[in-house]
């Protein structure tokens, strides 16, 4: 049993209200990131997996948020987040 791997899943959510009052200009918008990886059993209650499982899932969320972000600098517009379809 301790030789088997198994999955360890991360997910991590920034809310971000964003106003740039020069000129009058604002977006808020949920950035979420899912990592998902697999350890050895004994290692994934671990604080090293915990930990790599939250960076993972925090920087998958950042990546979309620094895209909008050069986006809005440039002067562009931020689409609103996808919303999620409800699962029957």
């Amino acid at each position: 049993m301790a030789a088997t791997d198994t999955d360890v899943d991360g997910y991590a959510a920034l809310d971000v209200r964003w106003r740039d009052v020069r000129f009058d200009r604002s977006f808020e918008k949920r950035y979420s990131g899912h990592c998902e990886r697999e350890f050895p059993t004994l290692e994934a209650d671990r604080n090293r997996a915990k930990g790599s499982i939250a960076a993972c899932a925090l920087g998958l969320a950042l990546e979309d948020f620094r895209r909008d972000v050069r986006v809005f600098v440039a002067g562009g517009t931020i689409a609103p987040a996808p919303t999620p379809t409800p699962t029957p």
